[in-house]
C-alpha cells in the first residue's frame, strides 16, 4: 500500500507542468525597452523613404490602368505605414515592388544589425553582473534573452556567389558620364568595357577615365540581391602620363538612386597599375554597389575592369 502510494505520487508529480518562469528582472526590462527604442529609431527614416516610394509607385500604376498592381502595393506600403507585418511575397507581385521589397529588407537589416551587436555585448554584462550578485533567476532570464537574440542573429542561408555567373546579367551606370580625352577616348558608351576581361595594366583603348573631377562612381545592378566578400577593381598608374591611381576606393550598398552604407573601404593604393582588392562587411545580400573613386587633383583616373568575389 505504501510502496503503491509512493509510485502514485511519483507519478502524478510527473505529468505537474514546469514552475512558472521568473519574471524578467527590471534591469532586463530596462535594456531591452532601449533596444527596441534604438531599433525603432534606426527604422523609422528607412520605413518613412520606402513608403514614399510605394506611393509614388502606386502612383503609377494608377496613371498606367494597372489596378490590381496598384492594389497589391498599396497593401504592401499600408502595412510598412502602421508598422505591421507586410503581405508576403507571391509570384504575381510586380516587379517593381519585388525590387522595393528586396531592398527595403537589405537597408533594415544593414541599420539594424549594430544595434543587435551592441544588445547582445549589453545583455552579456549584465548577466555577469547578475551571476555576481547570486541573482541566479534574473540570470537565466537574461540567458533565455540572449538566446533569442542568437536565433535573430543566425546568418540566413544564402547560395554562394559566382561571379562568372552573376556578370553575364549584371549592368552598370557611371555618375557622372563626363569622360576624359587623352591618348584615346576613355569613355565607355556601350558600358561593356569593365566586364570585358581585359586588364592590360597599360593606358589602351580599353580604359575608362575621368580627369579634372574629384571623385566619380560606378552603381552595378545584379539581377538579383547578392553576398560577395571581395570587391577588386583594375587600376593604372603613370605618372610621366599624369595617370595616378585613385587615393581611396569605397564601396556602399544601395539603391539606383541613392548611396546607403559603406561596406568598404581601401584609402591606403599603392602606386602601381594592376588590382586593387577592398573586402565587403555587407550584413546581408545587396542588389545595387556603388563603387566611388577619389580622383588625384589634375590627374587622370583610369580603370579597367571591376569584379565581386
Amino acid at each position: 500500500m505504501g510502496t503503491g502510494a509512493l509510485l502514485i505520487s511519483a507519478s502524478t508529480l510527473a505529468q505537474q507542468p514546469p514552475p512558472p518562469r521568473a519574471p524578467d528582472p527590471p534591469e532586463l526590462i530596462e535594456l531591452r525597452e532601449q533596444y527596441i527604442r534604438r531599433r525603432e529609431e534606426a527604422i523609422r527614416p528607412i520605413q518613412e523613404r520606402y513608403v514614399h516610394i510605394l506611393e509614388t509607385l502606386v502612383g503609377r500604376y494608377i496613371q498606367m490602368g494597372s489596378s490590381r498592381e496598384a492594389l497589391i502595393v498599396q497593401r504592401y506600403g499600408d502595412a510598412l505605414k502602421r508598422g505591421a507585418k507586410p503581405p508576403d511575397e507571391a509570384d504575381g507581385d510586380p516587379l517593381d515592388l519585388k525590387a522595393v521589397r528586396s531592398e527595403y529588407a537589405v537597408h533594415t537589416d544593414n541599420a539594424v544589425r549594430p544595434i543587435q551587436n551592441w544588445y547582445r555585448v549589453e545583455l552579456n554584462k549584465l548577466q555577469r553582473r547578475l551571476m555576481v550578485a547570486r541573482r541566479l533567476d534574473a540570470a537565466n532570464a537574461v540567458e533565455q534573452e540572449l538566446k533569442s537574440l542568437e536565433q535573430a542573429l543566425a546568418p540566413k542561408p544564402f547560395p554562394r556567389f559566382d561571379w562568372n555567373k552573376e556578370k553575364r546579367k549584371i549592368t552598370y551606370e557611371y555618375h557622372p558620364a563626363e569622360f576624359a580625352k587623352g591618348t584615346y577616348e576613355y569613355s565607355d558608351p556601350q558600358k561593356r568595357k569593365l566586364l570585358d576581361g581585359i586588364v592590360r595594366q597599360v593606358v589602351s583603348p580599353d580604359c575608362v577615365g575621368w580627369k579634372g573631377l574629384t571623385e566619380a562612381s560606378i552603381v552595378v545592378t545584379f539581377d538579383k540581391p547578392v553576398l560577395p566578400k571581395l570587391f577588386r577593381i583594375a587600376v593604372l598608374h603613370a605618372p610621366t602620363g599624369s595617370v595616378f591611381v585613385p587615393p581611396s576606393v569605397s564601396v556602399r550598398e544601395g539603391t539606383p538612386q541613392r548611396r546607403g552604407s559603406r561596406i568598404g573601404r581601401n584609402r591606403e593604393i599603392a602606386p602601381a597599375s594592376g588590382w586593387v582588392e577592398i573586402p565587403l562587411n555587407l550584413m546581408a545580400p545587396a542588389q545595387h554597389y556603388w563603387i566611388e573613386m577619389n580622383i588625384a587633383p589634375n590627374a587622370y583616373l583610369l580603370i579597367e575592369e571591376v569584379e565581386f568575389r
